[in-house]
């Protein structure tokens, strides 16, 4: 499938107005937020939502990437939840959402698409993915198993190339919903693996974990919890890096049965280098 728009960059970017850190907001001068109204008043388009799950934007660009649960055309789908996108035109108006096919997607369920613009143009498309043959096999006739990261290469046409595990970060629990700095070098996610606090029952919580490399030819570090300042017995996931890397957003649902999810926020410091 192919992703034609050349001016791809980061969710990050996108979503924090072109480039305006959490930081340089604060010194802003803005009017309270707007009431929240369906994305669709605003795009003026209908084929955004539908009566499916329609979640995870993820803007990019012009453009934007997003997950559903709705049915193709040909009333097919590759599982349950894929991973669309769709452009912004020059006259304001947009396309209609193009499914990314099912060599993106697959038979299991895609979350958290986030596209990372590397300084020497190269692109790559990070997401989660429970399709089975993942870190840990399944049973051969399965079509899912648990929750992995997966990375695809962009190429300059817009092409988007199988996805592959991302390297040294899996684990045989459920690995989720992958977020990065926006110069691709640290990766948040949510995992329930070995290491996370564990509930009442004893069971590991959903917890946001981290890994850094070098540089996107280097391997990940081995990933580490952010700590008891963010985690808790209680879930924490879908973790936000903002684009001055200095603060995260994430969910989090206490460790009592069917509670409702909340917005949190932590914040670090910089002690040396810079915010770039």
């Amino acid at each position: 499938m192919s992703i034609s728009e050349r001016a791809l960059a980061s969710a990050v970017a996108a979503a924090l107005s072109a480039g305006v850190g959490a930081a340089a907001l604060s010194a802003m001068q803005v009017t309270d937020w707007s009431p929240a109204v369906n994305a669709e008043t605003v795009i003026g388009t209908d084929d955004f939502n539908t009566a499916f799950l329609d979640g995870c934007p993820a803007p990019y660009g012009k453009g934007l990437l997003f997950v559903s649960r709705r049915t193709l055309p040909d009333n097919s789908q590759c599982g349950r939840a894929d991973i669309y996108y769709a452009r912004r035109n020059h006259d304001g108006s947009w396309s209609e959402p193009v499914h990314l096919d099912c060599t993106v997607n697959s038979a299991g369920e895609e979350f958290s698409p986030f596209l990372v613009e590397y300084d020497d143009g190269a692109r790559e498309l990070y997401f989660s993915s429970t399709r089975a043959g993942g870190f840990s096999p399944e049973p051969p006739t399965s079509t899912t198993g648990d929750a992995d990261l997966y990375v695809s290469d962009v190429t300059p046409a817009g092409d988007v190339a199988s996805p592959v595990l991302v390297p040294g970060v899996n684990t045989a629990a459920n690995d989720f919903r992958p977020s990065l700095r926006r110069d691709g070098l640290e990766l948040f996610f949510d995992s329930n693996r070995p290491g996370s606090v564990p509930k009442a029952s004893g069971t590991p919580s959903f917890d946001i974990w981290s890994a850094t490399r070098d540089s996107r030819f280097d391997v990940w570090t081995a990933a580490t919890p952010l700590g008891p300042n963010v985690n808790t017995p209680g879930d924490e996931t879908r973790p936000f890096l903002t684009w001055d890397r200095l603060t995260l957003f994430f969910g989090r649902a206490p460790g009592t049965e069917s509670a409702a999810s909340d917005i949190y926020v932590a914040s670090r410091e910089k002690i040396t280098g810079h915010s770039r």
